[in-house]
């Protein structure tokens, strides 16, 4: 687990698993995050986005769909707002294979990307996980982590 920041990500099996803290990603951690992201895509069938309030601005939307495009990837991106459910939509017409679901529909999204259900609790704790380990990090002033 990596955890930055501005997000933090792992990888379990086939599944990378991507939270956003409550900011925008920084340049320098979506960077880092995305080399992780472009070194696993040839181990990865899904990824689970936790999104929350945060969104990317217009360059990260566009260097993401190109990294993305042409591959045979789900995502789920879990996200609080109307706003940011339709961001997530257009990238999906653009780069297919995305979709967005709302922040408790772990199981639909679970579903859309066809993860093992004996993955999906590991996914939810890393989640939790990772979840934890932002605030911390937001309250000691950020830094990167790597456990």
């Amino acid at each position: 687990m990596v955890v930055l920041s501005t997000l933090g990500f792992d990888e379990l099996e086939q599944l990378l698993v991507i939270v956003h803290a409550p900011v925008p990603p920084s340049d320098a951690d979506w960077e880092q995050m995305m080399q992780a992201s472009r070194d696993a895509l040839t181990r990865i069938k899904g990824c689970l986005v936790v999104a929350g309030e945060s969104t990317l601005d217009a360059n990260k939307r566009r260097g993401l769909a190109e990294t993305l495009k042409g591959r045979n990837l789900k995502v789920a991106v879990m996200v609080a707002s109307p706003l940011a459910r339709g961001m997530v939509t257009a990238l999906g017409w653009l780069v297919g294979g995305y979709r967005a679901f709302g922040m408790n529909d772990f199981d639909e999204a679970f579903d859309y990307m066809q993860v093992p259900v004996a993955t999906r609790t590991k996914a939810r704790s890393t989640v939790s996980d990772i979840q934890q380990s932002l605030g911390r990090a937001a309250r000691a002033g950020g830094g990167a982590r790597t456990s």
